[in-house]
């Protein structure tokens, strides 16, 4: 019963993390500590409720537990959520495109401009595509999911 618990944790942090790429993607304001008004182009500074020690970024250089980014967290989530498929063609494939959309977006460099965003953007893109094609096959091969979802 407790891997069964520590499954559906890991499979909702998943999920949450996935949702949290996918609002990074898709949100149109880009530029950190301002609100934009996209009805009239006004800007203005953002509130800070939330402080930045309570994010975690998309892309860090040299990722650690102690120092991790959004990816880093994913790929060892996914590393512990489907232990038993390690093995498999289609998590070696998973792990390598998302170890290679990660390089990409950890060697962006630049000043903090539009196009350093647009750059991470399209590995954010990127990221969510490798994540969708893969975790519904791989899950469709837990045991697990296929007794409660199947």
């Amino acid at each position: 019963m407790e891997r069964i618990s520590r499954f559906r944790s890991r499979v909702l942090l998943i999920f949450f993390l996935v949702i949290a790429i996918a609002l990074s993607v898709y949100l149109y304001n880009v530029q950190p500590g301002v609100n934009i008004d996209y009805a009239n182009g006004s800007s203005e500074l953002a509130d800070h409720t939330v402080s930045s020690d309570d994010i975690i970024p998309f892309a860090t250089l040299n990722p650690s537990d102690s120092n991790p980014d959004l990816m880093y967290e994913i790929i060892k989530q996914l590393e512990i959520l489907f232990a038993d498929q390690k093995s498999t063609a289609d998590f070696k494939a998973m792990m390598d495109e998302l170890e290679s959309a990660a390089d990409e977006a950890r060697n962006v460099s630049g000043d903090k401009d539009w196009k350093v965003y647009s750059k991470i953007k399209q590995c954010q893109y990127k990221y969510l595509d490798v994540l969708t094609e893969y975790v519904p096959k791989l899950l469709a091969n837990e045991k697990f999911f296929r007794s409660a979802f199947g």
